[in-house]
């Protein structure tokens, strides 16, 4: 058993190094074209796809290369949420450079657009300025990490729980190794 929760985790790490690699090579794009993403928010919608498609790539992998074409629901599911969890950490370890060396007015972007979605609520010039004073710390690259690490989580559990369904695939009985001993 321990075994295979090492290859689950060594299958899931691997898969979530890709994944990472695969988000933040989206990020890149987005930056050189000179896309934010947290101002056109159409464009989060590709990420959950490569998310998508790399939970269920990692998983499919993990069932089919590791344990020999069957997986349960409960291992599908761990495995999915591993490799959202080591894709997330990568993600946001190049989040907090991109924030900190590459670009560290993005996060004056940031505050930007959410001052200018507050005077489209019509909140006053006050009730902007308390509310930015109050979230101050929401907007420093520590805390935009950390969350990106628990956002990713979060969307990886939701993934997982719905294409775990669809990947499961229970072992025949007549696939066992096991032979039944003559009484």
């Amino acid at each position: 058993m321990t075994n295979q929760k090492n290859s689950q985790l060594q299958s899931a790490l691997m898969s979530g190094i890709i994944l990472g690699v695969a988000l933040i090579i989206f990020s890149l794009i987005l930056y050189v074209v000179g896309i934010n993403p947290v101002e056109k928010k159409i464009w989060g919608l590709p990420s959950i796809l490569i998310l998508i498609a790399g939970i269920v790539y990692g998983t499919l992998k993990y069932r089919n290369d590791t344990l020999g074409g069957s997986i349960s629901y409960g291992q599908a599911l761990g495995t999915g949420v591993l490799i959202a969890l080591f894709a997330g950490v990568l993600n946001s370890i190049y989040s907090y450079v991109f924030m900190t060396i590459i670009d560290p007015a993005f996060i004056d972007q940031i505050k930007m657009i959410a001052e200018e979605g507050m005077i489209e609520k019509g909140m006053s010039d006050d009730q902007i300025e308390r509310t930015m004073e109050v979230a101050g710390w929401a907007y420093s690259p520590w805390y935009l990490t950390v969350m990106g690490v628990v956002g990713n989580v979060f969307y990886g559990f939701i993934i997982s729980l719905i294409s775990s369904a669809f990947i499961k695939k229970e072992k025949s009985i007549f696939d066992s190794d096991e032979t039944i001993a003559d009484e």
